[in-house]
């Protein structure tokens, strides 16, 4: 894929060298954010940014060629975010390619998940910070999440199983009614996700799931936390709820990742049920 026409949006192209250099590299923690097209709900999640008890090192919010006017929005945080990096992506890649170039562009060590839609409660930059401090061999975090509809101020809060190493983490994952995490709510080592290979750029959801059976599989150091880092918004217009898309790409992840056809057929029933009782329930 080719980034050289990126545009880094009010700042010089030479940023990413000279801050990734020995003498310059000091940040710990991004908080990395892809779009396109999110419209107004940008607006509630830098508010989240900004209100942050511990500012990240540095925001990269990168722009996979949105047409909707959204940019003029991320635009007007910079007076209250001197951390935030705005890049506008040279063509529109796919969600997937453009986490990996966002992830690739970031200069910290950890990078925290933020998706455009959704927002960060007050803590969680500083939540993460005291959990690195306290064990700096973790590679990745989950938290809890509190999830909420789109136009309504009630909450519930989804509370995850912790993960587990497994020799089988498409099953351990897959055959679990709820999935363990929200892509809102977990932090990695950025080197790690590098190693493993980032997003698998070929599929169009359910990315950060596969990724997270291929981290489990490589013998990644995690921690679960047992309250929420973020807020999960539910809406219409998520890509995520086109139930019969997901249950398709989690058909492609069961079979790039378990090569027994009775438990890939068996895996398979599980999923669709679990997606078919979700799109039953409204969630």
């Amino acid at each position: 894929m080719n980034y050289a026409n990126d545009t880094l949006l009010g700042e010089s192209s030479t940023y990413i060298a000279e801050a990734s250099s020995p003498a310059a590299k000091q940040t710990t923690l991004s908080v990395v954010i892809v779009a396109y097209n999110p419209g107004d709900y940008v607006i509630e999640m830098f508010d989240s940014l900004v209100a942050q008890k511990s500012q990240p090192d540095e925001i990269i919010y990168y722009d996979d060629c949105s047409t909707d006017g959204s940019l003029a929005f991320v635009e007007g945080y910079r007076s209250k975010l001197a951390n935030l990096r705005i890049i506008r992506g040279n063509e529109n890649i796919g969600i997937s390619a453009a986490r990996n170039r966002a992830n690739s562009i970031a200069t910290s060590e950890f990078i925290a998940v933020l998706d455009s839609d959704d927002q960060f409660l007050p803590e969680t930059v500083a939540t993460y910070r005291k959990v690195l401090e306290a064990d700096s061999t973790l590679d990745l975090i989950c938290a809890d999440t509190l999830v909420f509809r789109d136009g309504s101020n009630k909450r519930r809060l989804m509370q995850y199983p912790a993960l587990a190493k497994s020799s089988s983490p498409v099953t351990s994952l897959m055959a679990r009614p709820l999935v363990p995490f929200k892509h809102s709510s977990i932090l990695y080592r950025k080197s790690k996700i590098e190693r493993i290979g980032g997003y698998r750029e070929d599929l169009p959801l359910k990315v950060d799931f596969e990724m997270m059976i291929r981290f489990i599989r490589s013998g990644g150091a995690f921690a679960k936390l047992n309250s929420p880092a973020s807020l999960h918004r539910t809406h219409t217009h998520q890509i995520s709820r086109n139930r019969i898309k997901g249950i398709r790409c989690y058909f492609k992840v069961i079979d790039l990742h378990e090569t027994r056809l009775a438990h890939a057929v068996l895996l398979k029933m599980i999923r669709a049920a679990a997606e078919a009782a979700k799109w039953a329930l409204g969630r």
